[in-house]
């Protein structure tokens, strides 16, 4: 009967919790509590005082009042300029003054100059990326990998003009990352150009590269100014032809510092141009005083550099890559052993060196440029071969002025120069290029220095520089177009230049 009634008690107080959620169940007295809320049912649990007075309820914290946001709405905003018209300042425009008028107007001419010039460079990026040439490039000449292929080639310049050919190139030839590359071209400079070239990769370790090289050239039309830093020598033309095989050593000897060691045998033969490619050479020049001109000239030239490299490149968002920081130094000293007999038996050293210095320039491909090239030949004028001597003007030493337009025993040459990405796979730069040639490097001096100036686009690839587009003037007028598949900071291989 106890039992009855204790279980009636607990029914009937958890029928007035439902009814009543605020009120709390209270069993009878001598009747053990259990959690009503839990599924399973309570164990252990200690049994209530019947005398112990329960804890009363907290009280429920009221709802805050809602309070205004301090994010601003349409109504803050509506007594405000309307876009376009805003300037900043909190006292009352008083509008622009005469001075700033003044100076934006004479702006106007410099910008619309600028817009203009920049057009078609901003024209080739948009097609470009419009419509995807590099990939289209790549899946029409090469393989999937990228790693061989066969694709057409193009050079321009205002001295010699347009060039044509194609190349073959195969990047992992025998699995150790070797290189081989086989062109063809003509026109331009060439009449025929073939050479083909090997390099190593990988094969003979991570210190050691050696490169191989063979060449056959006709050039029908090269120019040549005399020699000395004269202003208005006159142009005129020779054919040359020429014959070489060179191999390249390089030796790292320590993390920065290559040694590279370079041997070439050259032959060379020289006879005037015809008058449809300009004027004879002989036609202004006594062919007498132009050493190795009515002879064939074979030579072997030996090189020494050392090159201390610590530039480095930020690697961009893009796929092209600059230098943004670091120097270089370089010296080379080499012989060149000329095997004739009479008065060009005798043999000359050439020499020189090279410093570069890289700044980089707030984020991004955003980078300045200087360099110092200096070179040196320590034969008389009548021991070098009339074209051999040290020369600036060209694609890259002393920009502004026609190929090799000027020649003497010595040459200095500096360069500045401002560049900065533009789209994906493209740089452009603003270059100021000062040098002159000098009968020797101890008539060193800035009076009636060459001054060249200009623009360049280069299109850089996922992995190396691709060529560029140079226009370029200088002091002494004239406008010089160029397209060039070398960077003007790379290597100056002077076994290959004339």
């Amino acid at each position: 009967m106890k039992r009855a009634l204790a279980l009636a008690s607990v029914l009937a107080a958890t029928s007035a919790y439902a009814e009543d959620p605020a009120a709390t169940p209270v069993p009878p007295q001598g009747v053990p509590t259990e959690d009503l809320s839990s599924p399973e049912p309570a164990t252990d649990k200690k049994t209530e005082k019947p005398d112990e007075p329960q804890p009363p309820e907290p009280p429920r914290p009221e709802k805050a009042p809602p309070t205004e946001s301090d994010e601003p709405n349409a109504a803050d905003a509506a007594a405000g300029p309307p876009p376009g018209q805003e300037s900043g300042r909190i006292d009352e425009d008083q509008g622009d003054s005469l001075l700033r008028n003044i100076g934006q107007g004479v702006l106007v001419l410099p910008k619309i100059a600028l817009v203009t010039a920049l057009a078609p460079l901003r024209t080739t990026v948009w097609m470009y990326d419009r419509y995807n040439f590099g990939d289209r490039f790549n899946a029409a000449f090469f393989d999937d990998t990228v790693t061989y292929g066969v694709y057409p080639t193009l050079m321009v310049d205002s001295t010699y003009g347009l060039n044509l050919g194609a190349r073959l190139v195969h990047r992992d030839l025998l699995g150790k990352k070797e290189k081989i590359s086989l062109r063809g071209t003509t026109g331009g400079q060439f009449r025929t150009l073939v050479d083909a070239r090997l390099r190593s990769g990988s094969r003979l370790g991570d210190r050691v590269t050696l490169e191989l090289r063979a060449e056959y050239e006709r050039r029908p039309r090269e120019p040549y100014y005399g020699v000395g830093n004269v202003t208005d020598a006159q142009q005129s033309r020779f054919r040359t032809e020429i014959r070489r095989t060179t191999a390249y050593l390089d030796t790292r000897v320590a993390d920065r510092l290559v040694l590279r060691t370079t041997a070439s045998m050259t032959d060379r033969e020289y006879t005037p141009a015809d008058s449809a490619d300009g004027t004879p050479i002989d036609a202004v020049y006594d062919r007498t005083m132009l050493t190795g001109f009515d002879s064939s000239v074979r030579n072997m030239y030996g090189e020494l550099e050392l090159r201390f490299d610590r530039r480095g490149r930020e690697e961009t968002p893009g796929r092209h890559q600059i230098y943004d920081t670091g120097y270089l130094l370089s010296a080379f000293g080499g012989r060149v052993h000329q095997m004739e007999s009479g008065p060009m038996a005798k043999g000359y050293w050439r020499y020189g060196g090279e410093a570069q210095y890289f700044l980089g320039i707030g984020v991004g491909p955003r980078s300045l440029m200087t360099k110092v090239h200096v070179e040196s030949v320590s034969g008389e004028l009548n021991d070098v071969v009339f074209n051999q001597l040290p020369a600036l003007g060209g694609a890259t030493l002393l920009r502004g002025y026609f190929a090799d337009r000027f020649r003497d025993r010595a040459a200095a040459v500096g360069t500045i120069e401002y560049t900065w990405g533009l789209g994906q796979l493209f740089l452009a730069s603003l270059f100021v290029d000062a040098g002159r040639v000098y009968p020797s490097l101890a008539d060193l001096t800035v009076k009636d220095i060459r001054v060249g100036y200009g623009a360049s686009l280069q299109f850089h690839g996922n992995r190396q520089f691709i060529s560029g587009l140079t226009v370029a003037s200088s002091l002494d007028g004239g406008v010089v177009f160029n397209l060039t598949f070398d960077p003007v900071f790379d290597y100056d291989p002077r076994a290959e230049r004339r």
